[in-house]
């Protein structure tokens, strides 16, 4: 009894090494086959003109979209090294036969137009101007240049009386296309401890067909968390903002933030009270 226990024992103990060492192998073929049949994106990205990278380099995203619904996005980092004007990169794509890609840049800077896409008429950024590469193919030469443009500064600034606490507080500039055109352009401004308003500057494309609004957009929970431009003052509504014309500069685009109360608060006298 015990020996049939025992052989029974062995048999299974076999069958289940036997089916793990299958699913490793199938795993592991899968992996390979991944590797094996996986296509490569290969380009160059390109300051515009005669630019070269200032000291500590420009640095993008370089990012692979698929089209088609599979959600893949495949993330390349580049760093254009101080004085050069260019840097190579190279992605490799999952292994979706059916995907078609879109190739873009995602500026980390102040000085370029945020996004541009990848067409083969040279970098644009609009995206319905995007090409679309198709799923399973190396592909070379899917160079981009980053987009010079127009350029929007101002300050944001703290209402009156209050400074930036101990560590700096932190917002956001958004400049928002009201007609979906491009994707909303987004910057951070810091203000050190102790100061009342910062600075800031974004660059947007070139083109008098946009429209733009602009907002500042906060996290914490000290001020309302959104406030829109306008020639009359910052607003709260988006309704109340100044739509500027796009294919220009501008300056003095300045904002305050809003605070959430408004001081002295006044209560009531609750009359009918015995003292």
């Amino acid at each position: 009894m015990i020996s049939t226990d025992r052989t029974r024992y062995q048999h299974q103990s076999i069958l289940w090494h036997f089916s793990l060492f299958c699913c490793i192998q199938a795993i592991l073929f899968g992996y390979m086959a991944d590797l094996l049949f996986a296509a490569q994106i290969t380009g160059t990205v390109y300051l515009p003109g005669t630019q070269t990278a200032p000291a500590g380099g420009i640095r993008c995203n370089i990012f692979l979209t698929d089209q088609t619904g599979h959600n893949d996005k495949v993330l390349s980092p580049v760093t254009i090294l101080e004085g050069q004007s260019s840097q190579q990169y190279s992605a490799t794509l999952p292994n979706n036969q059916t995907s078609s890609w879109v190739v873009s840049y995602y500026d980390w800077g102040q000085n370029f137009v945020q996004h541009g896409y990848y067409s083969s008429s040279g970098t644009t950024w609009k995206y319905s101007k995007a090409a679309g590469l198709p799923g399973g193919q190396t592909q070379s030469g899917v160079d981009l240049t980053l987009l010079s443009g127009k350029t929007i500064s101002g300050n944001v600034s703290l209402p009156s009386g209050r400074k930036s606490p101990a560590g700096g507080i932190g917002f956001y500039v958004n400049a928002e296309n009201i007609d979906h055109i491009c994707g909303t352009t987004r910057v951070s401004c810091f203000l050190p401890e102790g100061q009342t308003s910062s600075s800031y500057h974004l660059t947007l494309p070139n083109d008098t067909v946009l429209r733009f609004t602009f907002f500042y957009s906060y996290y914490g929970t000290d001020y309302v968390d959104r406030g829109y431009y306008s020639n009359s003052g910052t607003q709260k509504k988006s309704d109340d903002a100044t739509i500027l014309a796009g294919g220009q500069d501008y300056s003095n685009i300045n904002m305050t933030v809003l605070s959430k109360f408004s001081w002295p608060i006044f209560i009531p006298a609750i009359t009918g009270m015995n003292n």
